[in-house]
């Protein structure tokens, strides 16, 4: 039977210091007089101490002013930087903040005060973490620069139905907008504020039952809405559910198209009262010169039916006879409605 006995001072302290060199942060420990008592191998290779400078007995300011003269803190006076660093260690105050090394590493320095005096510092080697930060941030930076390209306007919800973002096409079309939209308000927000301020055309008398209809909707999504505002303008509104929940809703500005249309019917209504007034009759032909409309008097005035004329040519409609004896004079024709 081994006796192990009861373990000296010694015996534990040097225990505790091979403990520390398994751990992945460095640490280091400083007395009530500011001098390095403890510390692990990892504390020295993180922040590229040699061993010979950097031992038990060194004085917080000797580190301080080794870390100066190589660069550490930048440019500056020396005995300044280290005399700052000594002022405010002397404090006794917990810190946490980060430093970026010459060489790049981004270290997450830790720092809380002993009950008897004194620090137990952790530095952590956060770049990676950083890198991948930054990675996000440029990505994320490149979604919203093309995002805020497109030509359509873009407002993004999350599963909670709050904005996550919209485009700067959106705001130019609804800037009223963006105070909701900073807020991250919700899609119930957004609607109801542009229906107070009568702002959609088709909600005009019955404000809470198309707010109700409108939510109803963005829930279940089937199809574009053709939406018109009191402004004049025409929008397209496409709602796409995420795999995550969220939903994305474009807007397509389509007034001219609209307008385009409007006036097409205005001219297809006068053109109709035109050759419905008209005692002749009027017929049209496509681009392969076969009949495609008579006027509706048509039949009335030559007594042949529609039906038997549409989808014809010019010469079926006269006799063989004639196209025989008057070849130039239908060449001549067929040339004109060429």
């Amino acid at each position: 039977m081994t006796d192990c006995g009861q373990p000296t001072a010694q015996d534990v302290s040097a225990l505790i210091a091979q403990s520390l060199d398994y751990l992945d942060q460095g640490v280091s420990i400083l007395d009530r007089d500011l001098v390095l008592v403890a510390f692990n191998k990892r504390f020295l290779e993180l922040l590229e101490f040699p061993p010979e400078v950097i031992k038990i007995g060194t004085s917080l300011g000797e580190v301080f002013r080794f870390n100066a003269g190589r660069g550490e803190y930048g440019t500056g006076n020396i005995e300044t930087q280290v005399r700052e660093r000594i002022e405010q260690a002397k404090l006794n105050q917990a810190h946490r903040f980060q430093r970026i090394r010459p060489d790049g590493t981004v270290l997450e320095i830790v720092g809380r005060p002993l009950p008897g005096g004194g620090f137990v510092t952790t530095y952590s080697d956060i770049s990676h973490l950083k890198q991948a930060e930054a990675a996000v941030a440029a990505g994320e930076a490149r979604l919203h620069g093309a995002i805020d390209s497109l030509q359509e306007g873009f407002i993004l919800y999350d599963a909670d139905d709050c904005i996550v973002m919209a485009n700067e096409t959106y705001l130019a079309f609804n800037p009223d907008a963006k105070a909701i939209i900073e807020r991250h308000g919700s899609f119930e927000d957004l609607i109801r504020d542009q229906v107070e301020r009568g702002e959609t055309t088709e909600a005009i008398g019955r404000e809470e039952a198309f707010i109700r209809e409108r939510i109803a909707y963005h829930k279940n999504p089937s199809g574009p809405i053709y939406r018109q505002f009191t402004d004049g303008t025409w929008w397209i509104v496409k709602e796409t559910k995420a795999a995550d929940g969220g939903t994305a809703l474009t807007y397509v500005d389509i007034t001219d198209l609209k307008r385009a249309e409007k006036a097409l019917r205005e001219s297809e209504r006068r053109y109709r009262d035109f050759t419905e007034a008209s005692t002749d009759w009027f017929w049209e032909m496509g681009p392969d010169l076969r009949f495609t409309k008579f006027s509706y008097n048509f039949e009335e005035i030559i007594g042949i039916p529609v039906d038997e004329r549409i989808g014809t040519i010019r010469q079926e409609q006269v006799p063989v006879w004639e196209l025989e004896q008057n070849p130039e004079k239908w060449a001549t024709h067929q040339g004109d409605l060429a």
